[in-house]
C-alpha cells in the first residue's frame, strides 16, 4: 500500500482474546543464532508462558524471556489448566513484535505463523471456537 510506514506492523486477521498455557522455543533455523542462558528455559529450550490472544495468523504470547524480532519459533499451546499434558497445538512461527509490559520484566510478544499445514489450521480455527473472544477491532495492541 502507497504511503505506509514499513515498520507498521499490519495484522493480516481478526485477534482473539483467550488466556491458555503455552510454551516457546526457538526454532532449529536460529537454534546456532540466539541462544538462552541457563534460566531462560526449560532443557529443552522451552520458556512457558501465557497464549494472551490468537488468530488464524498469528498469536500473542505473554512471557518473561524476551525473543528478538525476526527469531524463528516454534510455539506449543496447551489446553486450560493442562500444562503437563500434550499441547493441543504446536506450529511454527516467526516473532513479528516484542513489547515489554511493564518492570518484571514481562514480553508481549507477537508471533506470525509460518507453514501452517491444513490440521494445523483446522486445530487453531478450533482454538479459536473454544476459547476466543473476539478482541475490539478498534482497540491498538
Amino acid at each position: 500500500m502507497a504511503g505506509r510506514d514499513p515498520g507498521v506492523i499490519v495484522r493480516r486477521a481478526q485477534r482473539f482474546d483467550v488466556v491458555l498455557p503455552a510454551s516457546v522455543r526457538i526454532g532449529d533455523e536460529h537454534a546456532d543464532v540466539v541462544r538462552f542462558g541457563p534460566r531462560a528455559g526449560d532443557r529443552q529450550g522451552w520458556a512457558e508462558g501465557d497464549l494472551m490472544d490468537i488468530g488464524s495468523a498469528g498469536a500473542g504470547f505473554i512471557g518473561t524471556v524476551f525473543f528478538p524480532r525476526g527469531t524463528k519459533v516454534v510455539l506449543r499451546i496447551f489446553d486450560l489448566g493442562k500444562r503437563d499434558d500434550e499441547p493441543v497445538l504446536e506450529v511454527p512461527g516467526k516473532v513479528v513484535r516484542v513489547i515489554m509490559t511493564d518492570r518484571r520484566p514481562a514480553y508481549l510478544i507477537g508471533v506470525g505463523f509460518q507453514g501452517l499445514g491444513a490440521e494445523d489450521a483446522a486445530a487453531v480455527e478450533e482454538l479459536i471456537e473454544r476459547f476466543g473472544d473476539p478482541t475490539d477491532p478498534n482497540e491498538i495492541t
